[in-house]
């Protein structure tokens, strides 16, 4: 069963998250170190919800340009990754917080 995956979008959704990764651990790192601990939480939280609403966009965007031929599965590859994103970026901050505390 041959999907035809278009790696071009799936590089652009890799890509993409990538860039919002970058900019989210960023803010994350600033979130540390401020003394109160709801920063933090929040941050990981907005950084989260930017990400889907950045990916929700560009979806639409795709579905919007591309007409009959988008293609589906290359989304769905992208969805997961968004999740493989998010649980790296939220470990790694979680990580870097309890080493900050010890």
């Amino acid at each position: 069963m041959d999907k035809n995956i278009d790696s071009n979008v799936l590089m652009a959704s890799n890509l993409l998250l990538f860039i919002i990764g970058i900019i989210s651990g960023a803010m994350n790192i600033k979130a540390m170190k401020n003394p109160n601990p709801n920063v933090f939480i929040r941050t990981i939280m907005a950084g989260t919800f930017i990400k889907l609403m950045v990916i929700a966009t560009a979806v639409l965007i795709y579905f919007a340009a591309a007409g009959a031929d988008k293609n589906v599965y290359a989304i769905l590859v992208g969805m997961v990754l968004y999740i493989f994103y998010t649980i790296l970026e939220v470990k790694a901050a979680f990580s870097f917080n309890k080493h900050k505390a010890e």
